[in-house]
C-alpha cells in the first residue's frame, strides 16, 4: 500500500502509515518484521539496514515480551511517527499480533502497541475478523481506548442489492480486459448466494474466473463464474462464521432467507444474454460518446415511425 501524504506545503509530513500483520508461526510475533515492514512501507530509506546496524546502542525501554534489538526498531519507528507527523497507524489482519509464546502473554503483545501508539502520539486502527474485539480484550489498557466498528457485509435487502451489484460491477471493471461479463444487477440472485453479500468473496472470485478466461483464451466470462463459485460446503461454513460473528456484536443476524440457502445447494440459474462489456464504446470525431440507435424487436416499428397499413 503506497503511503498516504499530505497535500500540505510540508512534504516530509505522512499523517497515515500502514502495515500488514504477517502470521509468524506457532512459536511467536515477530515484531522485527511488523516495525520494518511499517518503516519501509513508510518510504524510510534504511529500513532494510536498521537491525543489521551494531553500533552498541541499547533501548531506554524494554516493553514485556520484547528483545533488545526489536526495542531498538520500535524506538526507531516512533521516533520516524513524531517525525513526520503521523497520526494513525493502521495494522490490518492484526489478530496475527496473538502470535504466542515468545511475545509474552496476549495482554503484553497488545501492550506494545498500546506503547507504541502513546509514545508517538498515533491512532491505533486493528482490522481483522469478527473475534478480533475478543482478542483485544486480553489487554484491559487497550480495550479501554478502544471503539469497535463491525463492516457488515450486504443484507438481501433492495436497498443494500443495489450497492452491492453497483460496487460488484466497479471490480469487474478494473480488471484489464475488454472480454464482456455478466450483468450483476440483473443476476443478483446469483451473485449473492455466491458471495453471501461480502464484496471482498466477489473481489476474489472475479480475479480467478478473469484469470481462468485468459487461461482458456475466452471471449467472455460469463459463464466461467459459475466454474469459478466456491462449493456449497465452502459457502454454508462461511455463512455460519459469519453469523455467529453478527450475533457476537449484537448486530442484526443478516443470514439468507431458507430460499437463498436453498440457491446455494440446489443452484441459482445465470442468464448468460444479461451482460455488459468492457469494450470502449464508440466515439465521435470530436471526443464524445456517439449515441448508438436503439434496438427494437424484429416487426416493431420504431417510436415516431408512420403506421402501417392505415389511413394517412
Amino acid at each position: 500500500m503506497a503511503v498516504i501524504r499530505s497535500k500540505t506545503a510540508d512534504p516530509s509530513l505522512r499523517p497515515i502509515a500502514y502495515v500488514l500483520a504477517t502470521a509468524s508461526g506457532h512459536r511467536g510475533f515477530d515484531w522485527k518484521s511488523l516495525y520494518k515492514q511499517t518503516l519501509k512501507n513508510f518510504g524510510d530509506p534504511f529500513a532494510a539496514t536498521r537491525e543489521r546496524r551494531n553500533d552498541g546502542r541499547q533501548p531506554s525501554l524494554v516493553l514485556p515480551g520484547e528483545n533488545t534489538s526489536a526495542a531498538i526498531l520500535r524506538e526507531q519507528l516512533e521516533a520516524e511517527f513524531l517525525a513526520h507527523g503521523t497520526k494513525l497507524w493502521i495494522v490490518d489482519e492484526a489478530q496475527h499480533v496473538l502470535g504466542g509464546g515468545k511475545s509474552g502473554t496476549p495482554g503484553h503483545q497488545y501492550d506494545i502497541l498500546k506503547s507504541l501508539a502513546q509514545t508517538a502520539g498515533a491512532q491505533l486502527i486493528l482490522c481483522g475478523p469478527y473475534d478480533l474485539p475478543t482478542s483485544v480484550s486480553h489487554s484491559g489498557q487497550l480495550s479501554r481506548r478502544t471503539a469497535r466498528v463491525s463492516l457488515n457485509r450486504y443484507r438481501y435487502v433492495k436497498e443494500e442489492l443495489s450497492v452491492f451489484a453497483s460496487a460488484a460491477t466497479q471490480i469487474v471493471k478494473l480488471l484489464p480486459t475488454t472480454m464482456s461479463y455478466p450483468s450483476v444487477a440483473k443476476n443478483i440472485r446469483f451473485f449473492y448466494v455466491r458471495t453471501l453479500g461480502c464484496v471482498g468473496i466477489f473481489k476474489d472470485w472475479a480475479v480467478k474466473t478473469y484469470f481462468l478466461a485468459m487461461a482458456r483464451g475466452a471471449t467472455e466470462m460469463t459463464l466461467l463464474f459459475a466454474d469459478t463459485a466456491m462449493t456449497p460446503r465452502q459457502l454454508a461454513t462461511i455463512n455460519e462464521e459469519i453469523v455467529e460473528g453478527e450475533i457476537e456484536y449484537g448486530d442484526i443476524a443478516s443470514e439468507p432467507s431458507k430460499a437463498l440457502v436453498d440457491s446455494i445447494l440446489t443452484g441459482a440459474t445465470l442468464l448468460p444474454a444479461e451482460t455488459e462489456s468492457n469494450t470502449p464504446k464508440r466515439t465521435s470525431n470530436k471526443g464524445k460518446t456517439a449515441k448508438m440507435p436503439p434496438l427494437f424487436k424484429p416487426f416493431e416499428r420504431a417510436p415516431g415511425r408512420d403506421g402501417v397499413g392505415g389511413v394517412a
